[in-house]
């Protein structure tokens, strides 16, 4: 079983994924080097035996964002000489749940989540600042420069009008992941060939994944590896789940997937058929 002459496999293990992020710094140290061609996989909660890809986007990039409201503090007991930042803080939640439907076209994909709200530290006092967080997330890095504009936007003018004011900071995280057309087919009809059920069900996702500077940098494709039993409960394959229990079964799944790749972008048999439905 070797390889055709002038040919070579790279095995790429990456930390660092969730953060942050380990995809940039390998390539920084010539993962890259050489190499063509370049192709990753992830488990997912879809059926076992299933592969799931699409060309075009599968995964989203996310922006983090920070809100901190500056209003003026007091008792709980007068709040006709405060400026309340709990109060304007939470219309600015309201506000930026208007910015994909009203601000973005119908034809674009984004969330915009608020996910921490803080402010105070006691019940009978009104708090002279409030944090907000959240995360942005898109598939298109122009439409993520809009919905920030609209962000700060809204932020500064809610609070002006309250008598507040407020800072906004955005963190870049991983660029979206865009699959090339002609290597996902490819992958799809591997996959199909060895009567893999394939689908584009699902797909794409809204969460992110740093593989995106590797497709940046080369061809290849990011596709999904189902292991789900019909039998499993939902909390067991759900992924970032305290529950999670890896399903062993789809291992050998993801190895013939990445064998039937090397044949078929080497042109050569390095298991027959037979073997290939042997790896259980």
């Amino acid at each position: 079983h070797l390889l055709p002459e002038d040919t070579f496999v790279r095995f790429i293990f990456q930390p660092a994924e969730e953060g942050p992020g380990g995809a940039m710094k390998m390539i920084e140290d010539g993962a890259l080097v050489d190499v063509d061609e370049v192709y990753g996989l992830h488990n997912a909660p879809f059926p076992l035996n299933s592969i799931h890809v699409r060309p075009g986007p599968v995964m989203a990039q996310e922006v983090e964002f920070s809100i901190n409201i500056h209003g003026i503090g007091g008792h709980g007991s007068a709040p006709q000489n405060c400026v309340d930042p709990i109060l304007i803080g939470a219309v600015v939640v309201q506000a930026l749940q208007t910015i994909v439907s009203r601000s973005l076209s119908p034809m674009d994909t984004a969330v915009v989540s608020v996910t921490q709200f803080r402010g105070g530290d006691t019940n009978n006092v009104i708090p002279h600042s409030a944090l907000l967080s959240g995360t942005i997330r898109v598939f298109d890095l122009q439409v993520a420069e809009t919905i920030k504009s609209r962000v700060a936007a809204l932020v500064h003018s809610t609070c002006a009008s309250y008598g507040a004011t407020a800072s906004v900071h955005f963190l870049d995280g991983y660029a979206p992941v865009i699959n090339p057309p002609a290597e996902t087919r490819n992958v799809q009809q591997i996959a199909m060939d060895m009567n893999l059920f394939v689908s584009e069900e699902g797909l794409p996702l809204m969460a992110a994944e740093d593989f995106s500077y590797f497709l940046q940098e080369r061809k290849g494709c990011y596709f999904f590896l189902g292991t789900k039993d019909l039998e499993d409960e939902d909390k067991t394959r759900a992924l970032h789940s305290n529950h999670f229990d890896f399903n062993d079964k789809a291992t050998p799944v993801g190895i013939r997937v990445f064998l039937g790749i090397l044949q078929a972008r080497f042109s050569c048999e390095l298991f027959s058929a037979e073997e290939l439905e042997s790896f259980q």
